[in-house]
């Protein structure tokens, strides 16, 4: 297959991921405070990167990405934060986690963030991300049906796309086509331009990428640097993650990754 096969099961307390003809375990059996504190520097490192760009507004820069990769390290788990949505309200709300969409100019890093989160939940292999010009209904529905909660990440969709494609797979993808029963790949999405004003705007949440990176010798040295080296983050944030859904499993909140931050403060401590 093209696209990575990842399960949660939470019989077993742990995150599998087939790939590269490869079944591999994405859970820490154990906490090693060592590899968490490299993990962690490594990962900081990764979002001071932005000051290579030379941002407007440096904080917010770094929050950006920050929040990107939280996100994204948190969409594996998005089918159960689902079921716990769906346990809490009812019928009273269809809505499941929103579509993540990073929008920005050239030359801002949203191809390179990307293939960094590949990285991050594989803890190996870089898994390209899919061509937004082949982002359309068939063929979400399509990957969709492989039950795999690995992210389904597009990059560059045209302004074609958002007015033909994107209104009918996303008012449609955790609203009418999930059920209980079913494990969803969450939606990443990346582009030029904001999402168009409308309906689409309440089930997608948008991280602005305003910076433009030199094309430099540094900035292509530290990136190679971030994309070659092994990061076992996600191992650990995914033991916690699942640790706390054992241990109090109606704990909700409306933002998709609390489970995530609190997981990473865990590490933190």
């Amino acid at each position: 297959r093209d696209f990575p096969q990842m399960k949660v099961d939470l019989e077993r307390n742990q995150v599998l991921l087939g790939w590269g003809g490869r079944l591999v375990r994405r859970t820490a059996l154990e906490y090693d405070a060592d590899a968490i504190h490299s993990a962690l520097r490594d990962l900081e490192a990764f979002v001071e990167s932005v000051m290579l760009a030379d941002p407007e507004y440096p904080d917010l820069a770094k929050r950006s990405v920050a929040e990107v990769v939280l996100y994204i390290l948190s969409s594996p788990f998005h089918s159960e934060y689902m079921r716990l949505r769906r346990r809490i309200y009812g019928i009273t709300e269809e809505r499941g986690p929103r579509i993540l969409h990073l929008f920005g100019g050239t030359s801002n890093g949203k191809s390179k963030l990307l293939t960094y989160c590949s990285k991050l939940l594989t803890g190996a292999d870089i898994v390209n991300p899919l061509d937004g010009d082949g982002f359309n209904l068939t063929m979400v529905t399509n990957l969709r049906s492989w039950q795999s909660v690995y992210p389904m990440m597009w990059d560059d969709l045209t302004n074609e796309k958002w007015s033909q494609q994107a209104e009918k797979v996303i008012k449609t993808y955790w609203d009418k086509r999930w059920s209980q029963e079913d494990n969803f790949p969450q939606i990443i999405l990346t582009s030029n331009k904001q999402c168009p004003r409308g309906p689409l705007q309440t089930r997608v949440k948008e991280v602005h990428l305003s910076n433009t990176y030199p094309r430099t010798t540094e900035t292509r040295v530290e990136l190679a640097q971030h994309l070659t080296t092994e990061n076992p983050i996600f191992e650990y944030l995914s033991k916690a993650y699942i640790d706390f859904i054992q241990e109090s499993p109606d704990d909700y909140d409306d933002d998709e990754a609390f489970l995530i931050r609190k997981a990473m403060r865990h590490l933190y401590s």
